[in-house]
This record gives structure tokens, sequence and C-alpha cells, in this order.
């Protein structure tokens, strides 16, 4: 009863897109660097559900009530393709990145049987309208051991993750020869930055080689610490510059064969 309820909330009204908007993509025309646009939970299947019942809520349904989760997710996919088609519709950014946050330290919070089965046919109708509206790039946020995931996102149509958490495992070396094409950003451990110069070294060794490969967005892998000093912070971003000098300029294939950087 209580999400027959709210799911009224979900609804789609064009007027929820106003001149606020238009401001926006006004000001964003002329733009020197990328955009990225993060969807939040308006992209979200599993994350938008998890934030309205909580993770054992929601864990508990995938067994106990299949139908109720599918119906929620397309109430979430009937809000996604709308607000996209009014957003887009005459502005494209460079990436759309979705939302999930659906892992932990070790392992996804929820069965890869639930993901093939619930949101691989979902994701793939939101990539393919994305695609239509001439978006080049489809991110994925998330943070934890995506490891089980990323496969199934790939197959979905989406090119990217983030952040490529170094903590949960994450090594963006590993994954860029497993995965050549997989876009990445994220991947420096952000415990690094609190604990000094000769710590980003290593990390910013550990990636040297990624970087110069393309396809990586290399910064640090969540929220800083609060122990992360202003220095080593600007230590990071000397170091950042100086290995993605060496790296040059790099561009991947897009879906249809246009060359964009990334």
């Amino acid at each position: 009863d209580d999400w027959r309820e709210y799911r009224k909330r979900l609804q789609w009204d064009p007027a929820r897109v106003g001149e606020d908007w238009e401001k926006q993509k006004a000001s964003w025309r002329d733009r020197e660097a990328p955009l990225i646009l993060a969807l939040g939970r308006a992209s979200s299947l599993y994350g938008s559900l998890r934030d309205m019942v909580g993770v054992e809520g929601l864990s508990l349904l995938f067994y106990d009530d299949p139908p109720l989760v599918e119906e929620m997710m397309d109430v979430m996919l009937d809000l996604f393709l709308p607000l996209t088609e009014t957003l887009f519709r005459d502005f494209v950014p460079d990436a759309v990145c979705f939302w999930e946050d659906m892992a932990y330290k070790t392992a996804p919070l929820l069965g890869v049987r639930h993901v093939r089965e619930l949101m691989v046919p979902r994701y793939r109708r939101m990539t393919a309208h994305l695609r239509k509206l001439g978006v080049p790039f489809i991110l994925l946020d998330s943070d934890g051991c995506i490891e089980q995931l990323i496969p199934l996102w790939m197959e979905s149509g989406i090119d990217g993750v983030v952040p490529m958490e170094a903590q949960a495992g994450m090594d963006v070396a590993a994954y860029r020869e497993k995965y050549p094409r997989l876009l990445m950003m994220g991947g420096v451990d952000k415990k690094a930055l609190a604990s000094g110069p000769a710590a980003i070294d290593r990390e910013i060794g550990k990636i040297r080689r990624t970087i110069a490969s393309g396809g990586l967005v290399p910064f640090f892998d969540h929220g800083l610490p609060h122990d992360a000093s202003y220095a080593n912070f600007v230590y990071f971003v000397k170091a950042l510059k100086d290995v993605c000098g060496e790296g040059g300029v790099s561009s991947v294939k897009c879906r249809g064969g246009a060359s964009r950087g990334f």
C-alpha cells in the first residue's frame, strides 16, 4: 500500500523540466571541458529501490515478492525514458552516468542471477534509448567490488564504470588487461592522499601504463578522507598532471565508428 501511494510521486510530468534547465543548457553549450551528466536516482534500478525500502528490505523482496520488485523497476524505467527524451531533445552531453551503488567491499549486494534476469533487459532499453538520442558514452557509478557486475553492464550497453574503488580490489591495470574497451574513472586509492607523497607516488606508478593506454580518467576512488591534507592534494594533482602529460591525449572508438577523446 505504501508503494502504491509513493509511486504517484514517480510519474513523469514535462512541467518538471522548466526554465532552470534551459538556462543550464545555455551555459553549457560553449563549454571547453567535457560534460558528464550524472542522472542519480532517475537512472537507477537498484539504488533507487534500496533507498526506498533499505538494503535488508530489498534483499528480501527479491525472494518474497519478485513481481513487486519488477513493478518498482518498471516505474523507474518509465520515469527515465521520457525524462531523458525531454532533457536531450536538443542538447547532448559528452556522457551520461547512471547511479547504483550496488556492491560492498567483497561482492555485489544482490545475486548475479537477479541482475541478469531483472536488470539487464531494462538496462538495454535505457542504453538503446540514450544511443538513439545521440549520447556517445554511458557510464555507471557503483562503489565496492563490482567484478561480477562489469560483464553484465557491458553486455547491457554500458561503456564504463566509476569510481573503481581500489580498497575493494578494483585494480584499473588488471581490468584494462581483462576488458580493453572498458572506460574507467577513479582507481586511485584515496587513503594514499592521507599518507603522503611516497604513497601517492606508488599509486601513480600503479596506473601509469593504464593512463597511457587511454580510456581512464584517474582520480581518487571516492570522497577524500578528512585527514588528506591540502599539501598532499596539491602534490597528487601535480603528479597526475606530469604522468598524464607523458601519456598524451588518447581516444576511443564509439559505436558507429566516430572517434572521441575520453
